[in-house]
């Protein structure tokens, strides 16, 4: 079970596709493990975007609930896309552009999660400067070693 969504939640999505999607070739009952590696992987994507700018995991039930919705769409798409010569459903396709672009969004400052708790600011910036001895060891005084 992940942070957002599970292996029972992401069935629920999938509907009758679900058994066709994560049951490997040979076998007769779906792999649990691709499941959960599905589901993972989808929640590390939404934490890449999230992470600047929100404490991750996110607890905060109301953008749970948001985000439970986003995992599973990129679930779909982690799902789909693993079958050899299949192409994403235009429904998935569509969504997931949607979420990518609110994503960036959220990536951006430009849309919020709401009540999550947002990463405090330190203060320190690009402006940074920090001062330092002169460099012994440069490129020019280590040619040829």
């Amino acid at each position: 079970m992940g942070y957002y969504a599970s292996a029972v939640e992401v069935e629920q999505r999938l509907r009758k596709n679900f058994a066709t999607l994560y049951t490997p070739r040979g076998l007769t009952a779906e792999d649990q493990s691709i499941v959960a590696a599905d589901i993972a992987a989808a929640e590390a994507d939404l934490h890449s975007y999230l992470a600047g700018r929100y404490v991750v995991p996110v607890t905060d039930a109301a953008a749970v609930a948001l985000l439970k919705g986003w995992a599973l769409t990129l679930i779909e798409e982690l799902a789909y896309a693993a079958v050899p010569g299949s192409t994403l459903p235009e429904s998935v396709t569509t969504r997931v552009t949607a979420l990518r672009e609110r994503l960036e969004k959220i990536a951006a400052g430009k849309l919020s999660l709401g009540t999550a708790t947002a990463l405090e600011s330190t203060g320190a910036g690009a402006d940074l400067i920090a001062e330092s001895e002169t460099p012994v060891f440069t490129r020019d005084t280590m040619v040829g070693f």
